[in-house]
């Protein structure tokens, strides 16, 4: 069984439910999001991630970096460095929390992604070497975040539904 954190409006917890279950209900849980760049103070360039096309969810879409949700009794920077290893292979612990984002969104299989999402960021050499998790990813590639702003709004369908309101809790869209 896969138990998520379920939380109230203000994060606190208050229980826990089975993930898939969860996304059919919509129920509020914990979620993360990470932003690799290649500078944390004026980031020029993002890495994205192609979802592999098999997940339960938005396969074969765009996303930034890394997300995912904490255990039952998992801090969230322990989940982030977790998940950052398991799909990218990278041992980050330098993890920056920079925003967070609250939003209710249907998908297209009939799941909700309901989340409380704590965003990270943090700062790798556009030479870091991943190794992808071919379970998780089918590509990944550094972009420009200008450049990533420009196909949001042209081909919003290319990227998951939760993208946006990651980069406007960061600020890089309005």
């Amino acid at each position: 069984m896969n138990n998520i954190t379920l939380v109230n409006e203000t994060g606190v917890p208050t229980g826990s439910g089975e993930k898939m279950d969860v996304h059919a209900k919509g129920l509020l849980h914990l979620a993360f999001s990470i932003l690799l760049v290649d500078c944390i103070k004026n980031p020029k360039k993002t890495i994205l991630q192609k979802r592999a096309g098999h997940k339960y969810h938005s396969g074969g879409l765009w996303s930034n970096a890394c997300c995912g949700h904490p255990m039952p009794q998992e801090s969230i920077p322990d989940a982030a460095k977790r998940r950052l290893f398991e799909e990218l292979g990278i041992h980050h612990n330098h993890l920056t929390p920079v925003a967070m984002t609250m939003y209710h969104l249907n998908l297209i299989n009939g799941l909700i992604e309901h989340e409380y999402n704590q965003v990270f960021m943090a700062k790798v050499p556009l030479t870091c070497v991943l190794t992808p998790n071919l379970e998780e990813l089918d590509h990944w590639k550094w972009m420009p975040i200008d450049e990533l702003i420009g196909s949001l709004g042209q081909n919003p369908e290319c990227y998951t539904p939760w993208l946006p309101y990651v980069l406007r809790a960061v600020h890089w869209m309005g």
